[in-house]
């Protein structure tokens, strides 16, 4: 037989085989990610793949160590053809097919997940098979995804809207993340805590509405008793500032305190520091209001203004959100 006639045949075969198997219910291959020229089939429940082996030995070591075990003598290497595949447990073949998204882009401007279940796709297996950088990837577009609350240092940036034709928009591409969601993915996955997750507790705790019931039960025993503490402790607090019985520093008493303690001096009963440090001979300049709290202010002489965010260096009711959830934004 001709090598034409033969190679026929074996298309033939091939169709056969294809058409055989979707009508009988088999696998059937994936119309974008079976790359003709791959070199490892892989069947996530009855859908094939055909990748490059090296993306996945590259970027992960779960299937690194995975290809590096030696086969079986006389048998036939795993993920070489469509009747000898590398099976996937666990996973959909939409979540894998999220996954190649990134691995095998159309578009490297333009990301094609935009909405949070397709990134927490991509985070899942990410994390499940420590693609480390894809992971930091996932991370990053889902804190950067519109949310239904506002961070407590600095205001909201939108994200931009692509207008790809590789980025498929859904209707969900609108959706906000509610600060329910954002805890629970970042409780699942241990994501930083960061500011995007201070923000989600914060957005908890000062809201005019309690905690639902549903809300209640997702966030456990532990969660849900700090919130109401929260809650409870920030009433109280605006309480006692309409009573006249919460009032912040002011520049006399922050003069008399630094006064006591020979620093400064107090001119005209009007809390006049003279921070030069050199006494009453020296020109009294003015202080600038103290912020409010009982802190130190970062401002004094001798301290540079400091970079860093500890618990108690968030404005607001922040700072009691970081100091009871033990969130530390550095």
């Amino acid at each position: 037989m001709s090598f034409s006639k033969a190679r026929g045949a074996s298309l033939h075969r091939s169709t056969e085989v294809r058409e055989r198997g979707l009508h009988s219910g088999g696998p059937t291959r994936h119309p974008d990610y079976y790359l003709e020229d791959g070199n490892l089939v892989i069947l996530v429940e009855k859908t094939l793949f055909r990748v490059f082996r090296s993306t996945f030995t590259r970027h992960s070591p779960v299937f690194r160590d995975l290809f590096s075990l030696p086969n079986p003598e006389g048998s036939t290497s795993e993920g070489m053809d469509d009747a000898n595949p590398v099976q996937l447990s666990g996973i959909s073949p939409v979540d894998f097919e999220r996954l190649l998204w990134v691995l095998y882009p159309l578009n490297y401007a333009h990301p094609r997940a935009g909405t949070l279940a397709e990134w927490t796709s991509i985070l899942s297996l990410a994390t499940r098979w420590e693609f480390s950088s894809v992971r930091t990837l996932a991370i990053h577009h889902i804190q950067s995804l519109p949310s239904a609350f506002a961070s407590p240092l600095s205001p909201p940036t939108p994200s931009p809207v692509s207008t790809s034709p590789d980025r498929r928009p859904s209707k969900a591409t609108s959706t906000p993340v509610f600060p329910l969601d954002a805890i629970l993915l970042a409780r699942a996955y241990d994501l930083p805590r960061d500011r995007w997750l201070l923000s989600a507790y914060t957005a908890l705790c000062t809201r005019p509405a309690p905690l639902t019931s549903a809300e209640a039960a997702g966030l456990g025993a532990e969660d849900t008793s700090r919130v109401a503490r929260v809650r409870e402790a920030l009433r109280a607090r605006e309480a006692g500032s309409r009573l006249g019985g919460y009032c912040a520093p002011t520049v006399s008493s922050a003069a008399r305190a630094r006064l006591s303690a020979g620093a400064g001096t107090v001119t005209g009963g009007r809390g006049v520091l003279d921070w030069s440090g050199s006494g009453r001979g020296a020109t009294p300049a003015p202080r600038p209001a103290t912020v409010l709290g009982t802190r130190a202010s970062p401002f004094a002489k001798g301290s540079p203004p400091s970079t860093s965010r500890s618990p108690t260096a968030f404005p607001g009711p922040a700072r009691l959100v970081a100091e009871t959830f033990e969130i530390s934004c550095l």
